[in-house]
Parts: C-alpha cells; sequence; structure tokens
C-alpha cells in the first residue's frame, strides 16, 4: 500500500510541495489519514478501496501546500509599524547601527586602547584577558601565576585605574 501511496504522491505533488516536503512526509500523513477514516470507507471492491486512498493522498497533498502558502502571511512573522527599521529580509536593523554610531564606536575603541597603553604591563594584561579574551578568573591566574583572588582584586584595580584615566564616558 505505501508503494501505491508513494506513486500517488509523486504523480500529484507540484514543485512549490516537492520543495518543501518529502514524498515520505505525504506518505506517513496520508496514512494516519487513512487510519483515522477507515471506517469511513463504503466501496466494496479494490478500485474503489485505491480510488479512496487516492484521494486521501491528494487531499494530504492540498493541506500541505496551504500550509506552505500561510506560512508566508505567518502573524509571528510580522512587525509593528513602530518597531523601526527593517532590513529586506524582514529582520529589525538596529536603529544606533549608523554611520555616526559607527564613527562614535570607532573613537571609542581608539580611545580605549590608548587609555590601555598608559596602564602599568600588569593592570593591561588582565584588563585585556577578562574583558577582550573573555577569560575567567582561573584562567588568567595560571597565565599571570597567581591565585584567582589576586587576579580577581588585580582585575579590580585595574578597572578603578582605567576608569580614572578614561574619564566620563560623556566625554569621549
Amino acid at each position: 500500500m505505501q508503494n501505491f501511496l508513494g506513486l500517488v504522491a509523486r504523480q500529484n505533488m507540484d514543485g512549490v510541495v516537492k520543495s518543501r516536503q518529502r514524498v515520505s512526509d505525504i506518505v506517513q500523513n496520508s496514512l494516519i489519514r487513512i487510519v483515522e477514516r477507515f471506517d469511513s470507507f463504503n466501496g466494496s471492491t479494490s478500485i474503489e478501496f485505491r480510488g479512496w486512498l487516492k484521494q486521501i493522498v491528494v487531499n494530504e497533498i492540498k493541506n500541505c501546500r496551504r500550509a506552505l502558502k500561510t506560512r508566508k502571511r505567518d502573524v509571528t512573522r510580522e512587525n509593528a509599524l513602530d518597531a523601526g527599521p527593517v532590513a529586506v529580509d524582514n529582520s529589525p536593523v538596529d536603529p544606533a547601527y549608523t554611520p555616526a554610531s559607527q564613527a562614535i564606536a570607532s573613537e571609542r575603541i581608539k580611545k580605549f586602547h590608548e587609555v590601555l597603553q598608559q596602564l602599568s604591563p600588569d593592570h593591561a594584561a588582565v584588563i585585556r584577558m577578562r574583558n577582550i579574551e573573555r577569560l575567567a578568573f582561573k584562567e588568567i591566574a595560571e597565565k599571570l601565576e597567581r591565585s584567582e583572588d589576586a587576579v580577581s582584586k588585580l582585575w579590580y584595580r585595574a578597572i578603578l585605574n582605567f576608569e580614572e584615566k578614561l574619564g566620563s564616558v560623556d566625554e569621549i
């Protein structure tokens, strides 16, 4: 019976359904419908039974096609009009990502590296490992051959020193 259902599915699937659905999925879903509706079969010959099976497969393909088309109108894909700009693919665009914001970010990065060079080698190293490389205090402690507690205190003092040299963010 599965071979027959597969043949019917292959003959009736169009390009839209074929690109998104496998024949085996259509057959499996059709088998579920057949079991659910078996009591509704009123025929008495094998030709009528095959016709009934064929119609279930055809209906399953129609349902699949309908589902694929309605996904294009899926509510979860909608964006509110006041949600801000969207890209070509309908994904939200960060309104802060502008040429001006890029220039400001570039200046801040430049200032960050300038201030980092003004720090002692230990302070610069611990900030670089913790804040840029995102290492855990344990990993930093192993690299610097110090205790975890000593590294966390060193990092805290380095951050205070860095902030002092940097000044407030508003000055950048």
